[in-house]
């Protein structure tokens, strides 16, 4: 058994133990502590040590990039001195016309080539052609109305003037007798002729007068130049066609033979002057029939003579009379005739680029020219419209000035 001496060293040495094992947790809680503060710290100054690192390659970029501007700089002077200076050397002007060059030339290249577009569209496939008539004026109506507003009044006064001729009242007996024949039919049809072609050409004339007087229908004008050099294009691609139809043209065409309207004219004059020789050689007669006849028969034919007169009298304004009007519409009553093309210009244009080179460089030439042109087929025999539309035509021009140009192929030509 040990000594009570020994047991209280030996606790004592395991208080001892004991102050030394807690002295060494707490040195070893304090070194973790301070580690962990360090970690911290570093942590803390990461952020700021990676920004001084961009700051200080930053630094380094701007001073490499200052050291390649000077020595652009440097290069930039070198090649400077070595340049002659031409800043008061004139770089060169190229004039022009104030129009579009060639213009007359590309207008006519484009309008052929629109032109060949109408010929190529103007029927359908399968048509039959006899003569087709060109026009430039759309006002066929009025043309029309003219030939058949005439026609129609030739109709009625050759009507009247021949049913009077047709009823003038036998000679009277050689006994001198005057027989009384006003209820015959011969006195009774001859009194309603002459008092309807009365009544008829009193109303007729003033309508004649007015085709005069208006001053409308029958006036005549200059076709514009530009209108008809247009249908003249059309016209020359029609005829260029493998089996071209026989073709007219409605401003340059020629009156050949009498008009069916001349010689309805021709025919009421002569009519005329059958009756003026009745009525002359029946002066004596007193027999009330004939009488009768001759008051109604003499209005008719005042009325006709002046009817005529107005048919054949050129009025201020015009060059030609009524008549002659009409009878240049008969072309349209021709059964030759199948087909009517109205040809209308629907404008042109022209486009002109110069590129100015500097000094003696040559300078490029652009030109564009387009004409368009509107046509309308009509079937003559129902008025309907087989083909229609609007074709377009270009030609260019390409080249240098004081070089070559270079035109585009005219139409037709293969390229």
């Amino acid at each position: 058994m040990k000594s009570p001496a020994l047991l209280a060293a030996e606790l004592r040495k395991a208080e001892a133990e004991a102050h030394a094992a807690e002295a060494a947790a707490r040195k070893a809680d304090l070194e973790t502590a301070k580690l962990q503060k360090e970690n911290e710290e570093w942590e803390a100054a990461k952020e700021d040590r990676r920004r001084e690192t961009e700051v200080l390659a930053e630094e380094k970029q701007l001073a490499n990039d200052e050291k390649r501007l000077a020595n652009l700089n440097t290069q930039k002077s070198w090649i400077t001195d070595a340049v002659p200076d031409l800043k008061d050397v004139d770089r060169g002007k190229t004039t022009g016309a104030d129009k579009p060059l060639f213009t007359a030339l590309l207008a006519i290249r484009s309008l052929n080539k629109a032109a060949r577009e109408v010929a190529l569209n103007l029927l359908p496939p399968g048509t039959s052609i006899q003569t087709l008539l060109l026009t430039t004026d759309d006002t066929l109506v009025d043309r029309l109305a003219v030939y058949d507003g005439v026609m129609r009044h030739l109709d009625m006064l050759l009507l009247q003037v021949t049913a009077a001729n047709d009823t003038v009242p036998p000679a009277p007996d050689e006994g001198g007798t005057d027989t009384d024949d006003s209820t015959s039919p011969g006195a009774e049809s001859a009194g309603i002729v002459a008092a309807g072609a009365a009544a008829a050409l009193a109303k007729l004339v003033p309508g004649v007068l007015g085709l005069v007087s208006a001053n409308r229908t029958v006036a005549s004008g200059d076709v514009p130049q530009d209108a008809y050099v247009t249908l003249l294009a059309v016209a020359g691609q029609i005829r260029s066609w493998d089996d071209p139809p026989p073709l007219l043209i409605d401003e340059t065409r020629l009156l050949q033979g009498a008009t069916q309207v001349e010689k309805k004219f021709a025919e009421l004059e002569l009519n005329c002057h059958d009756l003026s020789v009745s009525l002359a050689q029946s002066m004596g007669r007193t027999d009330e029939t004939f009488v009768k006849w001759a008051k109604g028969s003499k209005a008719t034919l005042d009325l006709a003579q002046a009817a005529m007169s107005a048919l054949s009298t050129v009025v201020a304004g015009s060059s030609i009379s009524p008549l002659m009007a009409a009878a240049q519409q008969a072309v349209f009553a021709d059964q030759n005739v199948s087909h009517v093309v109205v040809i209308k210009p629907a404008g042109a244009s022209t486009s002109q680029l110069v590129d100015d080179r500097p000094l003696t460089m040559k300078d490029p030439v652009h030109i564009v020219t387009t004409a368009a042109i509107a046509y309308a087929t009509i079937d003559r025999a129902t008025s309907h419209v087989i083909g229609a539309g609007v074709r377009t035509g270009e030609s260019s021009l390409i080249g240098k000035i004081g070089s070559r140009f270079e035109f585009d192929p005219p139409p037709g030509t293969r390229q």
